[in-house]
């Protein structure tokens, strides 16, 4: 029972993860950070001049901004038109101008500043698309002639007239396909795959058949098993080398993927199925990695879910007392919809990997070489350094990753089992990714 339990978790939760490698690769894709080319004002001598070009999907939610190297402070500029063009054929899909509420909306950078244009949730249209900036009309439009016909449209000064000649310009273009709810279901697999991972450990074990009894009776002597070698004990040291060597290979194997809409995920991926790796390749043995469960654990382990929701939510208020120094890698992936899709995957699995390496491989070799105080505390450390990269920037988050690994260490030690600490970490990750995935499910 507890073999086909455990097969149907890792099945679960690799077809879950293939299938959010999918869809962060698609969304990815067609996700634009576009910036135009930079054209000096004084060099833009007809009445309009194209700023930018991109081509766009139908369904993307979309942001058009200007930009200007003197942050639009000349007054000429809100005599100026601003233009999105839609081609093949070339129609006009929106003309504005700066009014008072757009400069509202100016963000200030060290090269500049940027102005909103247009957004549009969910595009209609899709193929090329361009920012035209039109300069200023050289005199007041007329009034509708006495034959009722409309006024010819007045002729437009030069773009050059906008701002002094040095003043640069360019369009920012932002383009974004928002989740939707069957994104949502890899993820979800994954995570009942990982439940199930978890829960079949609780499970008893086959009894061995006649013919591993037999064996087992026929084997010689052999030494203690590593689990029960005394503190101190050589073999112990030699293993948490070698898990912490692999851990950093894993770490530069993950650092040298080529860039690209996957590369987040991947690397995730890398460094878990690493750690798995290490934890069951050094290990020798479940046991060894506090695959058991504590006593008392019907009630125990039901409980640690909800303790890792509480000590998310505890944390939460202590973490704001730390300032941040500025915007953690973390906080930008989330920014994009693929960033946000990938995080909600890794974060709902990350919890089996991190815990059988971090509180089962690392805390076993240093609880014999220096006891379970010792264990708690350098397992804990271990544990916040892997995650400081990520949150470098953003104290509040990395303050609370720290707290939640010494309280998921303390777990393992006062317990004696990974579980108790796989299942409170799947519960403090949950809390996190919970608000997301009822947003966009009940959208």
């Amino acid at each position: 029972m507890r073999r086909a339990v455990l097969a149907i978790g890792a099945l679960a939760c690799v077809v879950g993860l293939v299938g959010t490698l999918a869809d962060v690769g698609r969304l990815g894709g067609e996700e634009q950070d576009y910036r135009g080319p930079l054209l000096t004002v004084g060099e833009l001598g007809e009445p309009s001049a194209s700023v930018g070009r991109l081509r766009l999907v139908r369904g993307q939610s979309v942001s058009f901004s200007l930009c200007s190297t003197d942050a639009f402070v000349s007054g000429a500029w809100k005599a100026a038109s601003f233009a999105i063009y839609h081609h093949d054929p070339t129609e006009l899909v929106l003309r504005v101008r700066l009014d008072d509420d757009r400069l509202a909306t100016l963000r200030q950078g060290p090269g500049g500043g940027c102005v909103d244009l247009a957004r549009a949730d969910g595009l209609s249209g899709e193929g090329e698309f361009s920012v035209v900036v039109e300069g200023p009309p050289r005199e007041p439009q007329q009034a509708e002639g006495s034959d009722g016909a409309a006024p010819a449209a007045a002729p437009r000064a030069a773009v050059s007239a906008l701002a002094p000649a040095d003043t640069q310009v360019w369009a920012h273009v932002t383009a974004l396909r928002p989740l939707t709810k069957s994104e949502m279901g890899p993820p979800l697999l994954a995570w009942v795959g990982v439940l199930l991972l978890t829960l079949g450990w609780l499970l008893r074990a086959p009894a061995p058949s006649a013919f591993e009894q037999l064996a087992a009776a026929e084997e010689p002597d052999v030494e203690p098993a590593p689990e029960d070698a005394p503190p101190g004990d050589a073999s112990a040291a030699r293993t948490l080398a070698l898990a912490l060597t692999g851990l950093l290979i894993a770490f530069g194997v993950s650092a040298a993927l080529p860039p690209g809409p996957l590369t987040p995920m991947g690397a995730a991926l890398v460094l878990f199925v690493g750690q798995l790796l290490l934890a069951f390749g050094l290990a020798r043995g479940a046991p060894a990695l506090g695959l058991a469960a504590p006593a008392r654990w019907p009630l125990l382990l039901a409980a640690m879910p909800f303790l890792g929701v509480a000590l998310r939510l505890g944390l939460a208020p202590l973490s704001r007392l730390v300032p941040s120094t500025g915007v953690a890698p973390i906080e930008h992936l989330v920014s994009a919809p693929s960033g946000l899709l990938t995080m909600l995957a890794i974060g709902l699995v990350a919890p089996f990997a991190e815990e059988l390496f971090f509180r089962g491989l690392l805390f076993r070799q240093v609880e014999r070489l220096r006891g379970p105080g010792w264990a708690t505390a350098v397992s804990a450390v271990l544990f916040a350094l892997v995650h400081a990269p990520q949150a470098f920037g953003a104290w509040p988050s990395f303050v609370s990753v720290a707290c939640a690994g010494a309280a998921f260490s303390l777990l393992r030690w006062r317990t004696g089992s990974t579980l108790s600490g796989i299942l409170a970490h799947l519960g403090y990750n949950g809390a996190i990714a919970l608000p997301v995935l009822v947003s966009i499910l009940t959208r």
